[in-house]
């Protein structure tokens, strides 16, 4: 993804505000109305309105990409969030969590933390693309591994307090991208947006930038286990969920169906199974079998 890539979301802006839509206003509303009817509160409303209120991360990106997504859409679609995370994510909280305290100088910060990185390796890529190339790799192994890291020694250092968690918590974090993604799959139906750009939306709006939650939470709360651990179950169950879903999408007959094809994508032939012409074992009969070769016949007489 490099500077010029921008031009390809910019030029279709419709999928870009769907997908900024979904994840802006969708997720927290989603968040708002399962809190209401599981009856949530405190800390467990507050650890469910901050995985609902991040923008996109590096793990969308790399379901995007084995899930044959649209990579321009999928980077453009988090650079975005990210960016407009400054102003939508401390709203959301305010109206989600209005009687948490909720450090919102914290929060800018650490969102200023996400976009450095992002805004070099993009400068990195549209001027030193070798550099990059190895960088993307190695960053990309890095940051899945850390957040993976992460989720499952936050697990495994509480399993202790597993039985004391609520349902509810299961229940809000099992829900919830599926929430997401299913309202930017049936948009994206309903608005004749095909491909694999159909993939990118519904990946970038149930993926949540868990890295950036955690680290918010870690700067602002002292991971308070109560409300880091809905961090830690909703990224070991949209990761479960958007396995399957690249799995199940990435089955050629599957995809077809569920996306349809865009005929202006570069990957079409990736959707659709180029039929191979079968080359003939034996000579060829290319006339009915009561008709007679003249050649032959003059031939034979001769």
């Amino acid at each position: 993804f490099t500077g010029s890539d921008w031009r390809a979301p910019l030029q279709k802006p419709i999928p870009v505000a769907l997908g900024l839509f979904a994840q802006i206003i969708i997720m927290p509303l989603a968040a708002y109305v399962l809190a209401l009817l599981l009856r949530m509160s405190g800390d467990d409303l507050l650890g469910l309105a901050l995985v609902a209120c991040t923008p996109g991360g590096s793990m969308s990106n790399v379901f995007s990409y084995y899930g044959r997504g649209n990579m321009a859409l999928s980077i453009a679609l988090t650079v975005f969030s990210n960016l407009l995370a400054f102003g939508t994510m401390p709203l959301a909280l305010l109206v989600l969590a209005p009687s948490s305290s909720v450090p919102f100088r914290k929060i800018v910060e650490t969102l200023a933390l996400t976009i450095v990185p992002t805004a070099f390796g993009i400068a990195l890529k549209t001027y030193r693309p070798r550099i990059a190339l190895y960088g993307e790799k190695v960053g990309a192994a890095i940051g899945g591994l850390t957040v993976v890291g992460a989720i499952i020694s936050g697990v495994v250092g509480n399993i202790d307090k597993i039985d004391e968690l609520p349902a509810e918590l299961f229940i809000s974090t099992s829900l919830l991208g599926v929430i997401g993604m299913t309202f930017a799959y049936s948009v994206a139906v309903a608005l004749g947006i095909r491909g694999s750009r159909r993939i990118t939306l519904c990946i970038e709006t149930g993926v949540q930038n868990l890295a950036l939650t955690m680290a918010l939470i870690a700067l602002s709360f002292n991971s308070q286990f109560s409300i880091i651990v809905y961090s830690y179950i909703f990224g070991l169950v949209i990761s479960l969920e958007c396995t399957a879903f690249v799995a199940a999408i990435r089955v050629p007959a599957i995809r077809r169906l569920a996306c349809g094809i865009d005929p202006e994508e570069d990957s079409v032939e990736d959707m659709v199974p180029v039929p191979v012409p079968q080359q003939s074992t034996g000579p060829e009969k290319s006339m009915g079998d009561g008709d007679h070769d003249d050649t032959l016949e003059v031939a034979s007489r001769a």
